[in-house]
């Protein structure tokens, strides 16, 4: 898995975060670009189909399909 300084990095370059040094403290903080993506989908969350318990596919994370059925 990669590490959390990677995914800063990744969000870095595609311009969603940008990044201060405070002593060892490192602050990353959402650009224009990275708030209007999280507001976009955070409206878009309310009207999601997926329940808590299915993955992006709307598989359940149990093992079954949403209706029952061993997958």
């Amino acid at each position: 898995p990669a590490s959390a300084s990677a995914h800063a990095t990744a969000l870095r370059g595609a311009g969603l975060v940008t990044t201060q040094r405070d002593g060892q403290a490192v602050r990353h903080m959402l650009t224009d670009l990275g708030r209007a993506i999280v507001a976009a989908n955070s409206s878009n969350a309310e009207s999601a189909v997926l329940s808590p318990a299915s993955d992006r596919n709307g598989r359940a994370q149990n093992g079954q399909s949403q209706n029952g059925q061993a997958r």
